[in-house]
């Protein structure tokens, strides 16, 4: 949940892999000896705006998201 009270589904984000990316997730944070009650939302939060930042160039309309996505698939 963030801030704002907001929630997106881990279903949403990862579908049938959710368990596979919540495990590594985890093995991450403890690796670095963070505890994963106070850190995996702040680590996905991260996460999903590095992504933001690095497709902000690339998409300025819904076409060009679309345009993506294929060039990302080879279609």
């Amino acid at each position: 949940m963030y801030d704002d009270g907001s929630e997106l589904a881990p279903a949403v984000l990862f579908g049938e892999y959710e368990e596979i990316y919540l495990a590594l997730m985890i093995n991450r944070l403890k690796r670095d000896k963070l505890d994963p009650e106070i850190y995996l939302n702040k680590m996905m939060r991260a996460h999903l705006n590095r992504g933001a930042m690095a497709l902000l160039p690339r998409i300025n309309d819904l076409s060009d998201f679309y345009e993506l996505v294929r060039e990302e698939r080879n279609v």
